[in-house]
């Protein structure tokens, strides 16, 4: 009996190493430890849905996938007590400094670059001359309900004279790939991954038991197949609806206590009249899947979207793209798009060197307000 007891153990422990280690990895890229891991970098909030951890020093560097070398994510993660990407004591600089605030998703956030070389890092540095501190409030995954509920429960109480918000792609994302409420905060990309209970925390450690619990549940609530493309979501535009209303009340909120709001555009790797060439090379360079045109269709409807909310509500709209084109004018064909996508980590995500470039372009147009 001890041998047969001895022997299932062994069994499954070779099939929890296998489905941790060797599934898990070949179909997401990382090992299921790994990614349990990475999950630590956020934790649940009951007002906002989800949050960074708060006193976070963090560096486990992802492995690049094949068609993104550019892209390791997780670098150096580092938050102050409220979850915020900012290394100095916000209490004391609210008393020295006036405060902006950047909020947005995984962009402004910036795991693929150190700490201190994200885009709200970089313009940090850059305004603090003039009196002012730029703290990072982004997110990963954030959609525009969670930009809106970090604005009332955690940026307000600082009375920060400016909002920089850069919004807009998670919406869409999540509504065509995950099926989300988009103004249920509860529901994101990392939901599932937050522990909610010891026995969830329990159950986590192990990549079996994950696995079983999950066939379980998929078992006893079938998900209903209402799959909509990411190119049907795009002219859907429930996502869009979603998106206006939560930045309109981030304006509205933004003038109701006097911060300075601005809404940045999208400064992308994807541009209008690339060649087939250029396309290819940014499957391979910058993960685009066949996505190129895709993307250039939601910058237009973002970007369309985005001037007119401006325009209605007489906020200041950041259109940075004419600093990049100046930027990469000196570049002719080949050269053009390669050095165009070396500023970016993926099709969404900015190297250290392209965080430098928007933070400045940003600067060139607050700086008046300043």
């Amino acid at each position: 009996m001890i041998q047969i007891i001895l022997f299932i153990l062994i069994l499954l422990l070779l099939l929890e190493l296998f489905l941790g280690f060797a599934v898990h990895s070949f179909k997401f890229g990382q090992s299921y430890y790994s990614a349990k891991k990475n999950a630590l970098v956020y934790q649940y909030d009951p007002q906002t849905g989800y949050t960074i951890t708060p006193n976070l020093r963090y560096s486990n560097p992802t492995k690049p996938p094949i068609n993104a070398p550019r892209k390791i994510s997780f670098v150096d993660v580092r938050t102050d007590k409220n979850g915020f990407l900012f290394t100095g004591d916000l209490e004391q600089a609210s008393k020295e400094h006036k405060l902006i605030f950047c909020l947005g998703g995984s962009t402004t956030m910036g795991v693929e670059s150190r700490h201190d070389k994200t885009y709200p890092a970089s313009l940090d540095k850059l305004v603090q001359p003039l009196g002012y501190r730029c703290i990072n409030s982004g997110i990963g995954g954030g959609r525009s309900i969670h930009e809106l509920l970090i604005l009332k429960h955690k940026i307000l109480r600082y009375k920060p004279k400016i909002l920089i918000l850069f919004s807009g792609y998670n919406d869409y994302e999540s509504y065509s790939y995950q099926f989300l409420d988009p103004n249920d905060p509860f529901k994101h990309y990392t939901s599932n991954s937050l522990n909610l209970t010891t026995m969830k925390t329990f159950f986590d450690r192990s990549c079996l038991l994950y696995s079983f619990l999950a066939a379980v549940k998929k078992y006893r609530y079938p998900k209903i197949d209402i799959k909509v493309s990411s190119k049907e979501a795009l002219y859907d535009l429930t996502w869009l609806k979603a998106w206006t209303d939560n930045v309109g009340e981030i304006i509205d909120l933004c003038k109701k206590h006097e911060i300075n709001f601005f809404l940045l555009s999208y400064a992308s790797p994807v541009y209008n009249n690339a060649t087939w060439q250029s396309k290819e090379f940014a499957d391979n360079d910058l993960e685009m899947g066949g996505r190129f045109d895709n993307w250039l269709s939601f910058l237009e409807i973002i970007h369309e979207a985005s001037q007119k909310l401006c325009d209605e509500k007489l906020v200041q709209f950041i259109d940075v793209r004419p600093e990049f084109e100046e930027y990469l004018s000196t570049y002719q064909g080949d050269e053009y798009y390669m050095q165009r996508y070396r500023l970016f980590a993926d099709r969404a995500h900015f190297t250290e060197e392209g965080n430098q470039l928007l933070a400045k372009a940003i600067f060139c147009q607050i700086k008046e307000k300043l």
